[in-house]
């Protein structure tokens, strides 16, 4: 694999880390609910305070 793959391919796993991260903390996936290792909870907070800046 040449540099150029290299450079695509971290970029592009930087990118699904901070999208999956995004989802998570702020729009309330919860990854280990969906895999059946933890029960669902109905009733969340509205509000979740996130890692990324809204400006």
């Amino acid at each position: 694999m040449n540099k150029l793959g290299r450079v695509t391919l971290g970029a592009l796993g930087v990118a699904v880390s901070l999208g999956f991260a995004h989802a998570w903390l702020n729009l309330g996936f919860d990854p280990l609910a969906k895999l059946g290792l933890r029960k669902e909870v109905e009733e969340r907070s509205r509000y979740r305070v996130g890692f990324l800046p809204v400006t």
